[in-house]
């Protein structure tokens, strides 16, 4: 008989790798345009006294001496103006909306790993060809980003679905929490890369975009070689982890799926709920990913290289809350301390809410750098402590649809990832502070909303119509009942391991 420790360390640990990878690289080119545009723009920097309305608010320029840095690349190639840099920065966003619910239903029916593939490779290809498009025309560049947006589009339904196919119930929380740091991840990664490489003058900003695109491509590329969709498929798995992850699933993963049950999906409020919860999530990670950089360069005069540094440090804090989380998330549901429900709502509280105080005091703050940078750091330390409640919601719902009910609430959660920079840069045109104030008091009343929501209407029991007619009617029974066995029983125990999916 084979050691039970056996299992320990295995593959299901190497796909969670992969998909914190994963993860990682999405958000760094989402960031590489964002950070980058700073350097290909020109940007006519003005003091308050040389700004037409003596109402206005804006910084004044920092010393000479802060700003000897900055190249001569800063002053930029592109001839955009505010509205322009808002549809360069909101056209990936857009295509990104758009292929969300198709991916998530294509990785439910033939599987995770070829729209891993395929998405990595057009999403490099697209990176790595932006400097020509955008030298180009305008025009160009809002295709190749939209493109770009387009495949990225099928990367987190795939991922989900691809730790459905391999987590067992009692590790999918903890082990979900770790992929999904990837995006925080990826946010510190490529600022720090990107603005590091467009402020050193034989680089400059293209190179940025041809290091992440051919990076992400070769990525893409070895995942069809290394990368398994089911624990069944791989050939080098040992019989004590392939129990623990199969007798660990609700149901078997492998097997043909079922007609996913939209009608069910469309008319729960709980969905709803984690629909709204993960607009506002997506909202307070993703002005960080779009338009901040855009803050830091244009408002407070930060140079390229403490840009990108300054903008996407703080997201390291995110990353550290958002494992912190899930360990501490894990350990509580294990010690039947409190109930996965309630715990859910609770750590999406504490994000929504303390992005929400945060950007208030980021108000208050003013020109004050040191304010700035500190409010900045507890928004994200905060959204980080959501990172295991609401992005990992859809799995909580339906593990065994959780492709398709992931590509729909990323598809309502990412219209806040269009709206963002289009919003910005219409408010924006004269980048004054009083004018970014604006944006601010926006995202403070989506973010807390959103918390509220889900506060409320917000649920983490595996829905009844998780499970197929056809299937054991006690399953049926202990996914509608999941949450009353972690919150009142004490003796039920095989239900409250369901309780842990």
């Amino acid at each position: 008989m084979m050691d039970n420790k056996s299992y320990c360390l295995g593959k299901r640990h190497v796909v969670t790798i992969f998909g914190f990878l994963l993860c990682t690289l999405l958000n760094a080119n989402r960031l590489v345009i964002s950070v980058a545009i700073v350097a290909m723009v020109k940007h006519p920097h003005t003091n308050e006294s040389d700004n037409s309305n003596a109402n206005e608010l804006s910084c004044p320029l920092p010393l000479k001496s802060f700003n000897t840095t900055i190249t001569s690349e800063i002053i930029g190639e592109m001839d955009w103006d505010s509205k322009q840099q808002g549809y360069v920065l909101g056209a990936s966003f857009l295509g990104f909306l758009l292929t969300q619910v198709i991916g998530g239903k294509i990785a439910d029916t033939i599987g995770a790993k070829s729209p891993l593939v395929v998405s990595n490779i057009v999403t490099g290809a697209c990176t790595f060809i932006s400097p020509f498009a955008a030298r180009w025309n305008i025009y160009a560049i809002l295709i190749v980003q939209f493109v770009r947006g387009l495949s990225q589009g099928f990367l987190s339904p795939a991922v989900f679905r691809l730790m459905s196919n391999w987590y067992p119930k009692s590790e999918r929380g903890f082990l979900s929490s770790l992929v999904v740091t990837g995006y925080a991840f990826g946010m510190v990664l490529g600022g720090i890369v990107t603005g590091w490489i467009c402020d050193v003058p034989y680089l400059g900003w293209p190179s940025a975009f041809y290091f992440w695109g051919a990076l992400n491509a070769g990525i893409g590329i070895s995942l069809h070689f290394l990368l398994y969709e089911y624990p069944q498929n791989h050939p080098s798995i040992t019989e004590a982890e392939m129990k623990c992850i199969i007798d660990g699933q609700e149901s078997n993963m492998s097997e043909k799926r079922h007609p996913t049950p939209w009608r069910e999906i469309f008319t729960s409020v709980p969905c709803y709920a984690c629909f709204y919860g993960l607009f506002g999530y997506f909202w307070s990670m993703f002005y960080f990913i779009s338009v901040h950089p855009m803050y830091m360069g244009t408002v407070l005069h930060f140079p390229m290289t403490q840009n990108g540094t300054v903008s996407c440090l703080p997201v390291l804090l995110n990353s550290l809350s958002g494992l912190a989380a899930g360990i501490l998330s894990n350990w509580l549901i294990e010690k039947k301390y409190i109930g996965i429900n309630k715990l859910r709502k609770i750590c999406n509280s504490i994000g929504s809410f303390g992005f929400s105080l945060s950007m208030l005091g980021v108000i208050l703050a003013g020109c004050d750098i040191t304010i700035n940078i500190l409010c900045f750091s507890i928004s994200l330390f905060a959204t980080g402590i959501a990172l295991s409640a609401i992005v990992t919601n859809s799995m909580d719902l339906s593990p065994v649809f959780s492709g398709s009910l992931t590509g729909v609430a990323n598809t309502i959660g990412s219209t806040s990832t269009a709206i963002i920079p289009l919003m910005t840069g219409y408010l924006t045109t004269d980048r004054t502070l009083s004018e970014w104030h604006s944006v601010f008091w926006i995202s403070i009343a989506v973010v807390g909303s959103s918390g509220i929501v889900f506060m409320i209407f917000g649920s983490a029991e595996v829905q009844s119509w998780n499970f197929p007619e056809a299937e054991n009617p006690r399953k049926f029974l202990t996914g509608e009942e999941t949450q009353k066995d972690v919150e009142f029983s004490t003796d039920a125990h095989k239900n409250i391991n369901l309780a842990q999916t």
